[in-house]
């Protein structure tokens, strides 16, 4: 009786199975920051790191993925100085095929001596043509009781 059972069983997944003509799609989505201790704002170091992030853009947009690119105000800076506003890595990562694909994300980090804010990082990716999204990246929360400004004693 089991085995009567089973037989029905077995074509019914089978042709379950048979019907299905693609794979599931799988979705991915990939999160970068960079750190100020990268120091992309100097030249030799973004000349060596802006290859790197459009061929890892190119990678993404190859495979359908998605990435946020969450940025502090080194790397955008650099961009500034270096690439100008009109033709810069920035303009290029929301543009063309990429626009599908890559969102820049504003990052809040504060260093010394420029104390950028998020509004700030915002105002300069925007100011790149980034399209910066309003996803604040990276760790966003601290207490009230740190000690930020000891190096000015």
């Amino acid at each position: 009786m089991k085995n009567l059972l089973l037989i029905p069983l077995c074509f019914i997944l089978l042709h379950n199975l048979s019907g299905q003509t693609t794979a599931p799609k799988l979705y991915i989505n990939f999160v970068s920051h960079n750190e100020l201790d990268d120091m992309l704002q100097l030249t030799n170091n973004f000349n060596l790191t802006n290859p790197k992030v459009i061929q890892l853009a190119d990678i993404i947009d190859s495979k359908g993925a998605s990435w946020n690119l969450e940025t502090c105000e080194g790397y955008p800076t650099a961009a500034l100085n270096i690439q100008g506003v009109n033709s810069n890595v920035f303009k290029t990562l929301v543009s063309g095929s990429y626009a599908d694909n890559i969102e820049i994300d504003p990052r809040p980090k504060t260093s010394f001596p420029n104390f950028f804010n998020i509004a700030d990082t915002y105002h300069l990716l925007d100011t790149l043509g980034a399209n910066p999204t309003h996803t604040v990246g990276g760790f966003v929360y601290a207490t009230s009781d740190q000690q930020v400004f000891i190096f000015l004693k």
